[in-house]
């Protein structure tokens, strides 16, 4: 029985550990924007488009940034 429940853990480790890595390199979460420092830390900066108003988005929390990336060419 511990012999079944170690090769079952193994197998969904090394599945977690596959989809983290499909993941990370997913164009998704390329960064084409650039690093500016900020009050200590650094954020990724995209600007797009030109003129006024400035219109600026944020991925709130439980979000993710690419769910912007449907209306920034509006």
């Amino acid at each position: 029985m511990k012999a079944l429940v170690a090769a079952v853990s193994a197998c969904l480790l090394l599945g977690v550990q596959g989809a983290a890595r499909a993941a990370a390199g997913d164009e998704v979460y390329a960064r084409p924007g650039q690093l500016v420092a900020a009050d200590g830390t650094r954020l990724n900066l995209y600007c797009t488009g030109r003129g006024s108003p400035a219109v600026v988005f944020d991925s709130g929390w439980e979000d993710w940034a690419p769910v912007w990336a449907i209306v920034q060419p509006e």
